[in-house]
């Protein structure tokens, strides 16, 4: 957190199970309110264009490990 705040990073990928993604999310926003969190879980034509935006507009993207291997 502390590399976000100082600007040296912009984005943390998390790559879980897809059974642990939800919780993942809920633990975000209990423990960090104030930061954006993006879920990926599925694919489509613009798939591209949803990876950008998540790693554009948020803090955290959280995915499984299926969304990287297409």
């Amino acid at each position: 957190i502390s590399l976000m705040l100082s600007g040296k990073i912009g984005c943390v990928l998390i790559i879980s199970p897809t059974s642990l993604i939800r919780n993942w999310a809920n633990e975000i926003e209990k423990w960090f309110p104030k930061f954006t969190r993006t879920i990926i879980s599925k694919s489509g034509s613009k798939k591209d264009a949803v990876w950008e935006n998540a790693f554009n507009y948020s803090h955290f993207v959280i995915t499984n490990y299926e969304q990287l291997r297409d």
